[in-house]
């Protein structure tokens, strides 16, 4: 992840690198840890069947992980005086809904498309991860 916020403050100008370590806390540890739970209750949820629990799970978790870095984002300029917050937190959060919805679509898909064709792939809640190497 911190990758690619690189990327995205050297190539796209977003934030630049004097914001890398706020992007990388909002992008990476923020989404990693709510986008997690999030999923990891469909998935319990889920118990195991096959349909729409868990690639829905995967779809909310990516929407809300997305609002809430764009909330964290808009606290920390207005708390830098960069912008005040009432500007700035409508400004972020309406745009990151959309985006919000683009990117849960693409990660419900892609999780729907592995539990049809490999579902040993993703490990249910109650399993350990599986062990050893390739088989």
């Amino acid at each position: 992840m911190t990758s690619v916020v690189g990327v995205q403050g050297l190539m796209f100008q977003d934030g630049g690198l004097s914001a890398l370590g706020f992007n990388v806390f909002n992008m990476g540890v923020i989404t990693a840890l709510v986008g997690y739970g999030i999923y990891y209750l469909a998935a319990l949820f889920a118990n195991g069947q096959r349909g729409w629990i868990r690639p829905t799970g995967a779809f909310v978790a990516s929407w809300i992980t997305v609002m809430l870095a764009a909330f964290a984002t808009s606290i920390e300029l207005a708390v830098s005086g960069t912008s005040p917050l009432h500007v700035v937190l409508a400004a972020m959060m309406g745009v990151h809904a959309l985006i919000g919805v683009g990117e849960g679509l693409i990660t419900a898909a892609a999780v729907a498309f592995v539990l049809a064709t490999r579902p040993d792939l993703i490990a249910q809640p109650h399993q350990a991860a599986p062990q050893g190497g390739l088989s």
